[in-house]
């Protein structure tokens, strides 16, 4: 901070005004961006609460200011300390020590801390230090084995569902025989095939359908849970990323229509799948085969020609139509599936005469959607006249 002046001031000047019977000249030197180690260590002897706050947040702090900041009588003095940027693992057992709760919180939840520091915090009498060890980023396999052991369920609970959880901290969790151990491992991405495969045989249908929708599910569990009772737990299974042809053919021959629906919307089916589930005798299972934005036009072709005209809209509007559906989706005996069709951003690249193009502008098919008219079918006259006398764009 400048000087009456407008010069900086230099170390010794900070150190006078320390003495000064200003409030607010001391806080000045509390917060000079200039102070050294040594004028916050003054700063932090200041009769005034405020003072020594500002000389415990200073960014210049080192350690030793911090360390001295941590005796101070005021608890949001020592808070701040504990809770400072340049904290070291030194500075965060001291503030471990602390008899303030929000204290040795600040000390738990800092980014510095160390494995030292975490196992420290995880010997607390309170919930809320020992949670914040537990969930900290930095918290290693061998700090969640440790935090396993604990006798609250809240603590028990954050490391069992830490990103750093490994398949050795999920297979100890699941040792006790808790359901909520094991509820809570099926949902971790680090869990092995055998914690999937023991998920799917607990009796709460949550902690199975958790398996079935785990990232790091086989098609093995897969297989496994289309044979669980519930359908939800079937549903995830048939829907799940991993499914492989296998897993999804099993699935579309499930009694349930929703099982069925899922693995017809799995971008992983490959069009033998999808085909079969255009006969599906559940509509929305067919539609949605025809959705499925991995179908191939032949799947697509199949689709158009079915006598459900809701089969057709689904085929008419799937981003993977191609040039050749589209023909024919655009001949359709129905309005709206030709109308569906003409909302396909794929329409532009039809290839047909220009006179074809008018005839459907004057259907009224592109109603709402004249940015789908090629550029080449807007320059003609005769669409330009059709504009003034339909007024394409809705009122």
């Amino acid at each position: 901070m400048s000087g009456a002046d407008g010069r900086k001031k230099t170390p010794e000047q900070l150190l006078v005004d320390l003495d000064s019977p200003s409030k607010i000249v001391r806080l000045d030197v509390a917060q000079d961006p200039d102070a050294t180690p040594e004028a916050l260590m003054g700063a932090l002897g200041d009769v005034s609460y405020s003072n020594r706050e500002a000389a415990a947040r200073h960014p210049n702090a080192t350690p030793e200011v911090l360390m001295k900041a941590l005796g101070d009588v005021s608890s949001f003095v020592r808070g701040v300390a504990a809770s400072h940027p340049n904290a070291t693992p030194e500075v965060l057992m001291g503030a471990l020590g602390d008899r303030n709760i929000r204290v040795r919180t600040a000390a738990a939840r800092h980014p510095n801390a160390t494995v030292g520091v975490l196992m420290g915090a995880l010997g607390d009498r309170n919930i809320r230090v020992r949670t914040a060890a537990a969930c900290h980023p930095n918290a290693t396999p061998e700090i969640l084995i440790e935090a396993l052991g604990d006798k609250s369920h809240r603590v028990h609970d954050h490391a069992l569902s830490h990103p750093n959880a490994t398949a050795e901290v999920l297979t100890e969790a699941l040792e006790d025989g808790d359901y909520n151990a094991l509820y809570l491992a099926a949902r971790h991405p680090n869990a092995t095939v055998e914690i999937l495969i023991e998920a799917l045989g607990a009796r709460d249908w949550t902690t199975r359908q958790n398996a079935a929708s785990n990232s790091s599910a086989t098609p093995e569990v897969l297989m496994r849970a289309l044979g669980d009772e519930s359908p939800t737990v079937r549903e995830a299974a048939a829907r799940h990323p991993n499914a492989t042809p296998e897993v999804l053919m099993k699935a579309l021959g499930d009694g349930d229509e929703l099982v069925r629906w899922e693995a017809a919307g799995n971008r992983k089916a490959t069009p033998g799948i999808l085909l079969k589930a255009l006969e599906d005798e559940d509509h929305r299972v067919s539609q949605n085969a025809a959705a499925n934005p991995e179908a191939t036009p032949e799947v697509l072709m199949k689709a158009l020609g079915d006598g459900d005209e809701h089969l057709r809209w689904a085929a008419a509007a799937n981003p993977n139509a191609t040039p050749e559906v589209l023909i024919r989706a655009i001949e359709d005996e129905s309005v709206r599936v030709r109308q569906i069709a003409a909302r396909n951003p794929n329409i532009k690249k039809l290839d047909i005469p220009i006179e074809r193009w008018l005839e459907m502008v004057a259907d009224g098919m592109f109603v709402g959607h004249a940015k789908n008219i090629p550029a080449r079918v807007k320059r003609d006259p005769r669409y330009k006249g059709m504009v003034l006398l339909r007024k394409l764009s809705p009122k």
